[in-house]
């Protein structure tokens, strides 16, 4: 039993798979065999191979095209050793066309292993560019060059692309890539690591078959470079290691190959197709490649039926004219550009639905660009040159071993990162847009063939209130929120952190100056992430960070102009539909604060994702070895990172208001209140802005398609978000609690009051109602002033009498409260 890591697919998916290259079967009896063909010279004597291939040419003309390198020891074999000419005879049979080579050998490797190695590398990249060079002459596809190797072969093979000298074997100048490696009982260590020269960056996809009990080359050096490619960058689909069990050196009997064959095919399609759309010379090298389903209507009914499930839609230079003349392109049958087009481009007279589709992305990223000129269809008058994109555009394209970064740096000529393709051995992509315009955004789309509705959403980005997260053709498409305390709340933090940490006394008087209320700002964001089979690509958006005005003393700060009196006639709304003008990056809006002019030439949109960029820069970091999953985790965890701070201004501000309320009591003034209340709304409105990103994360935790240690960290972004939310309620919690604390001492205060009041009244009681009776003017028969029970009231008697019993009356209210009812 064959043990594979990983399984495969079907026969029947690789037969649909390869269909790219394999366009009809080729039966084995018809191989047509050239010998001892000269492709280049090694220590004075000529290098020999022979050709296997088809002897009827296929429907295209071009095959794919494999080396075949034989083992040996690197001091014997031949180029007509048995397994080579028997899996040569098997790969002419499966459509490809096989080269069988002989390279040069050592009287004694062990002397000079590393120096056999390498000049066998250098005979067989001397012979992949000697059958890149006469591709025509041979009938291969230049673009689909493989190689397969047994033994010392098979270490050859591995090494291909990991070797940066090309020696002096001859045809140079040419390239010697390949597409792909097979091997038996092959590795790559230890003797690669050793070689000088090894500082090349593309490793080769690689399989590899072992036997499990092998005694010339150690199992165990299998597993070790099968290691070591996935650290260099491979996924597991590009480094298979398939062992045999109780296999010895090079298990290759009829069993193992009726096995296994089908499996190197499989293997050989994968890494083969995805050059389909990238062959040397077509218009397409620099674009991202995509699917195309809908034909243009040029097409007509110029469809050909082939006898594979699908239709191959195709056209001819006159079809292709006519498609482009719909697009608005004019005059093309006298046009030279348009001939030399085509003649760049046809395939044998013909030119296939994803080619013309390839060709009109081009053209249109160029008009995009500005580096055509665009007549209108509509007006007939030529449209005037787009301005240059002044917001901030970087990128980041890197693999696990190599990282090219334009994020902190900008490019010399920043167009033409809309129309060059990223590097080939880099497998992760990352464009980070902010401020753009329309047409930038627009040259995304085009680029990356990006749904249209998740396009209409960027350009009314401003717009988009609400979180939400939506996936068009297995890519993710989320927008969320993103708040932050301004630069100068933050500086107000660090000085209030400071003022408590120095425990300074006059704390309180300083704190008032320096916290009068946290300011936040806001802006959009917005990313796409490439799902599955590549998740290679990240595109994210943010608009311009703006301040949040909840109260409505300053609303023409938010909105950039001043309302007018006109602005609040009854029944009339104006909108303003004229485009926004682009600006140099030199001169900022003339309705800009200098807070946003600042930010602007400081770079702002750097450093809210600049810990990102500096952790993808990091060797052997978790984002480095991740796809754009982990990039998107990482991209929502830093928006959720910067709410922390808002929570500790308010937390801050709080703790300011509560020492003061303890101090003041009653003392304090209502302001401080109506910043209670201020603070109380602006918790409230945050919580509703940062509630709705839940349902984002959900959504993304809940989707099979994120690699499940990426979902491990989004619910941790998830435990984050709701302790923020919890937290954002408790302080919501203590405004209430501090204004009825306030409200609290206001009532004892008035209290206090009304009882010192109603005591002075009780104690002044007597008094009134002795002034009462002394004032009735009582009179005796002799006409005397006098009091009933006192007496005549001379003015002597009568004046120490009233107050002596009235302060008596007072003192017993006094001590029967104080004593006996113990009221005071």
């Amino acid at each position: 039993m064959i043990h594979a890591f990983p399984p495969g697919h079907s026969v029947a998916s690789f037969q649909a798979c390869a269909a790219c290259f394999c366009k009809e079967n080729v039966s084995a009896d018809v191989i047509r065999l050239t010998h001892d063909v000269v492709y280049g010279q090694a220590a004075g004597s000529e290098l020999l191979l022979d050709v296997y291939a088809a002897d009827k040419p296929l429907e295209n003309g071009t095959s794919p095209a494999i080396i075949m390198i034989h083992g040996g020891n690197f001091m014997a074999g031949s180029k007509d050793s048995g397994p080579v000419v028997d899996e040569a005879y098997f790969f002419a049979s499966s459509g490809f066309v096989a080269f069988s080579i002989d390279y040069q050998l050592e009287s004694d490797s062990y002397l000079a292993e590393n120096q056999a190695v390498r000049d066998a590398v250098h005979n067989a990249k001397a012979a992949v560019r000697f059958v890149r060079k006469n591709a025509e002459r041979f009938g291969v596809d230049a673009a689909h060059i493989a190689v397969w190797g047994e033994s010392a072969g098979a270490i050859v093979a591995a090494s291909m692309n990991s070797v940066s000298t090309e020696g002096s074997s001859g045809t140079p100048g040419v390239s010697s890539q390949v597409a792909a490696a097979l091997g038996l009982s092959g590795t790559l260590w230890p003797f690669l690591v050793g070689m000088p020269g090894n500082d090349a960056e593309e490793v080769t996809p690689w399989f590899n078959v072992f036997g499990s009990k092998d005694p010339v080359v150690f199992p165990f050096l299998a597993v070790m470079t099968h290691t070591f490619l996935l650290a260099r960058g491979l996924s597991a689909a590009e480094n298979r290691l398939v062992w045999v069990p109780d296999g010895g050196h090079v298990p290759w009997d009829s069993s193992t190959r009726s096995s296994l064959r089908p499996a190197m095919l499989r293997f050989l399609a994968q890494s083969l197709e995805p050059l389909g759309f990238r062959r040397i010379g077509t218009v397409d090298d620099f674009m991202e490649s995509t699917d195309i389903n809908q034909p243009p209507r040029a097409l007509g009914r110029s469809i050909s039926t082939t006898s594979s499930d699908h239709m191959l839609m195709v056209m001819d230079k006159v079809q292709l004219r006519k498609a482009l003349e719909q697009q608005g392109f004019q005059e093309l049958e006298n046009s030279l550009e348009f001939h030399q087009l085509w003649d760049a481009i046809n395939n044998n007279g013909s030119l296939d639905l994803k080619s013309f589709h390839a060709v009109l992305r081009h053209l249109k990223l160029y008009l995009l660009c500005g580096g055509m000129r665009w007549t209108s269809a509509a007006t007939g008058t030529v449209a005037p040159q787009l301005p240059e994109e002044s917001g901030f555009i970087g990128f980041i394209d890197w693999n696990q071993r190599r990282i090219d970064e334009f994020y902190f740096r900008r490019p010399d000529r920043p167009m033409d990162f809309f129309l060059t393709h990223r590097k080939a051995q880099m497998k992760m992509r990352w464009v980070h847009c902010a401020r753009v315009g329309r047409p930038t955004i627009l040259r995304l789309a085009v680029k990356y063939q990006l749904h249209p509705l998740p396009v209409e959403d960027l350009i009314q980005l401003e717009q988009q209130s609400v979180p939400l997260v939506r996936k068009y053709n297995e890519n993710f498409f989320v927008v969320i929120p993103l708040l932050r305390l301004t630069s100068e709340a933050k500086r107000k933090l660090s000085q209030y952190r400071e003022l408590r940490s120095r425990r300074i006394s006059d704390v309180q008087a300083e704190a008032e100056d320096i916290f009068t209320a946290p300011e936040l700002e806001h802006c959009r964001f917005a990313c796409f992430a490439a799902g599955p089979p590549h998740y290679d690509t990240v595109i994210s958006f943010m608009t311009e960070w703006k301040k949040c005005q909840l109260h409505g003393e300053s609303e023409h700060a938010e909105t950039g102009r001043v309302r007018s009196s006109s602005d609040d006639a009854p029944g009339r709304t104006q909108i303003d539909l004229s485009p926004l003008p682009l600006l140099s990056p030199s001169m900022p809006s003339p309705s800009m604060t200098l807070g946003e002019a600042e930010r602007q030439e400081t770079g702002d949109e750097q450093d809210f994702f600049a810990g990102v960029v500096r952790q993808i820069q990091r060797d052997y970091s978790m984002l480095r070895a991740g796809n754009a999953s982990w990039i998107l985790w990482r991209l929502v965890d830093v928006t959720i990172d910067e709410l922390s701070p808002i929570l500790s201004a308010y937390r801050a501000q709080l703790r300011w208001f509560s020492s003061l309320i303890t101090t003041q009591e009653a003392r304090v003034s209502k302001d401080v209140e109506k910043r209670l209340l201020r603070s109380k709304v602006e918790l409230d409105w945050v919580q509703r802005k940062v509630r709705p990103i839940l349902k984002v994360l959900k959504h993304l935790i809940k989707d099979k398609a994120i690699d499940p240690d990426v979902t491990r960290y989004l619910e941790d972004v998830e435990d984050h978000l709701n302790l923020f939310l919890e937290e954002v309620s408790r302080i919501i919690g203590v405004c209430n609690s501090l204004r009825d604390e306030v409200n609290s001492y206001r009532d004892r205060q008035q209290q206090k009051v009304l009882y010192v009041l109603t005591l002075v009244t009780t104690l002044v009681m007597p008094t009134h109602l002795l002034t009462g009776i002394f004032g009735m003017n009582w009179q005796d028969e002799a006409g005397q002033p006098v009091v009933p029970g006192f007496g005549v009231m001379a003015e002597k008697r009568g004046y120490y009498l009233f107050w002596g019993t009235s302060i008596t009356l007072t003192f017993v209210i006094w001590t029967t409260f104080r004593r006996i009812l113990k009221w005071i």
